[in-house]
This record gives structure tokens, sequence and C-alpha cells, in this order.
């Protein structure tokens, strides 16, 4: 299905099929997920986005299974690709050679990074770049998982998405035991936070409105203690020191950061395209000896001199986040 005009219809339309190149895969469709992303690129409400990507075929989350292997390939884990696997991929397309990919191991920061679904015109060379489609053409650098037989490719489509960025924030968030992390949104991106910052041995509260009481009920059954987002004075009550915000829109992000307690980490992987400016009225002491509460927060190119995020919003399509604590391995007790 390609999308050939911004805010019209996705239409039906054939493609040849590319001959793969050495290490490249032909794979077909198992499962696709419809991403918001998906949704701001076919209104125009996605800036990264403009007339000479189109046509495109969007999906960023896919599962599929290998048609064509071009030469011998092998996954994360050193197991060897081979058609009929049942695989999973990294939507993520970096340089490899750049001093994020190559020398500081954050290849979600690559300059050049480009995305299945979302940044691939199907003018592209192997034009087969997205999962709303019978096939994709998985490239060469692209990271692979085969998955083990009798899985479900629909219960796995989430995990590429939402669950790969909830992953990645946790991580940058360094939770661990005695940790209380406050999730802010109970979609996909803020359950699978959720799952992942229990499995690491958190008191975990998930805050959403009326309207998401069946999804904090889910929260509620994974062990998580729940908030309705109206009763923010509660939140910052917890005084939790993790926040993460997976509903990614401006009041949200002033929630984290109100919320958050001194010294606390913020994360703000539900932004994903430019949401204004967000006012930060927090207090930043570097290096005093000053008692006086504050949060520390590292240089961010979303800020401003004035500490204004202009756009929490990362041009290559990498989760967004903010660190407002040292690292884990220094002293976090040290204003």
């Amino acid at each position: 299905m390609l999308l050939d005009q911004f805010n019209g219809p996705l239409k039906p339309a054939e493609l040849a099929v590319p001959e793969p190149e050495p290490g490249g895969l032909l794979v077909r469709i198992a499962a696709a997920g419809i991403c918001g992303s998906d949704l701001e690129i076919a209104e125009h409400r996605d800036p990264r986005i403009d007339d000479e990507l189109l046509p495109m075929i969007l999906g960023h989350e896919g599962v599929g299974w290998v048609e064509t292997v071009a030469g011998d390939r092998v996954d994360l884990f050193g197991d060897p690709v081979k058609p009929g696997d049942l695989i999973v991929w990294n939507r993520g397309i970096t340089c490899g050679r750049c001093n994020y990919c190559a020398v500081q191991r954050r290849r979600a920061l690559c300059p050049h990074r480009e995305v299945y679904g979302i940044s691939l015109s199907a003018r592209a060379p192997y034009w087969l770049n997205g999962c709303y489609a019978e096939m994709i053409y998985v490239r060469p650098g692209s990271e692979l998982i085969v998955l083990p037989p009798g899985m479900d490719p629909a219960a796995i489509v989430p995990a590429t998405c939402s669950g790969a960025t909830a992953a990645h924030a946790v991580e940058l968030c360094d939770i661990a035991i005695g940790d209380t992390v406050l999730i802010i949104g109970p979609g996909p991106l803020g359950l699978f936070s959720a799952a992942f910052a229990l499995a690491r041995g958190a008191d975990v509260i998930v805050s959403g409105t009326e309207h998401s009481r069946a999804r904090l009920a889910l929260a509620e059954d994974m062990g998580c203690s729940v908030l309705l987002s109206s009763d923010t004075r509660a939140g910052a009550e917890l005084s939790p020191n993790v926040v993460i915000d997976a509903a990614g829109a401006a009041r949200s992000v002033s929630q984290a950061l109100d919320a958050v307690a001194v010294g606390g980490t913020v994360a703000i992987p539900g932004v994903a395209s430019p949401i204004g400016e967000v006012p930060v009225r927090t207090c930043v002491c570097r290096g005093s000896g000053s008692r006086t509460p504050a949060i520390y927060m590292r240089p961010s190119p979303w800020c401003n001199p004035a500490g204004t995020v202009l756009s929490a919003w990362s041009p290559t399509g990498s989760s967004c986040r903010k660190r407002t604590r040292p690292s884990r391995r220094s002293n976090r007790g040290t204003p």
C-alpha cells in the first residue's frame, strides 16, 4: 500500500520484487502494526517527512517469514538465518561508521539513521522499504533476531517499536532495585516500560486519564500502582526518582519535570515529533555545595540556554531523552 499524497488514502500498487544484494533478505510480512507515527506521517504532521519522500510504504512495526537470503546471515545471537525463519529486525538503519555507531556504541544517535517505513521512499533502491506490503527488503546491515517456532507474529509486533523504545528508555534511566518509577501514559509504550522497570525491581506507578481506565487496570494486574493523571500533586508527593513520559505531549513533559524528585531522571521516549515549547521551571545548581533542591540536567540539544525544551525531538528519529541525574556510578546523594 502506497502513500502518494498526504491526507489521502493508502493505495494498492504492484511493485517489482528486487534482487537482494549480498547479505540482504526478502521477508514476507506476517504481521504489521499501526503506530501513532504512521498516522502523523499520513496526515503530514511529522516535519521529518516531506513531499520528496513520496510515494512511500508506511509501517515500521513488522514481523515476517524469510523468503530469500542472499549469502550467509546470522542474527544477533549468532544463529544462522534461513528461508522459512520467522524474524524481527531493527527498524533503524545506521551507518556503523560514525562516532556514535563505532565508538560510543549508541547507534540510536547516528546522524545518518534511517527508519523502515518512516524515512525511506518507494523510489529509493530496493523500494520495498515499509511493512504495509506483502514483502519488505531487509538490508544487509540490519540487526535481526530469529524467533522460536510457534510464536504468534501479531503478539510480537508491538515489541518491535513500543517494546524496543521502552527497553532503551529503561536502560538509559539506569533503573534498579529501590527506585520509584512514575510512568505517564498507560499505552503500549508505558506498559512495556512498566514491565521492564518491574523486572529490574523498581516500584512502579502508572499514570493515566479517565479514558484509560482499562489500561490502568492492566497495569495494576502487572503489579503497578495506578494514578489518575489529573492528580498531578499526588504524583509529585510520591517523589519518584525516575519519571518516564510515555504520553509525548507538552503537558505530560511538564508533569514529568514537576513530579521528578531532586537528583532524579526524566526520560521522554513518548515524544516522536515536535510538541512546541515546554517551560522548564526547575532551579539547576552545579557543584556549588549548596543544599538547595535541584535537578541536575546534562546539556541537551532540545533545550535553549534559557532552559526551555524547544521540541523534545530528535531529527534522527531516536528515542528522545533527558537525563536529570548523574550516573548511578557517581555519588547520587551529592547535590
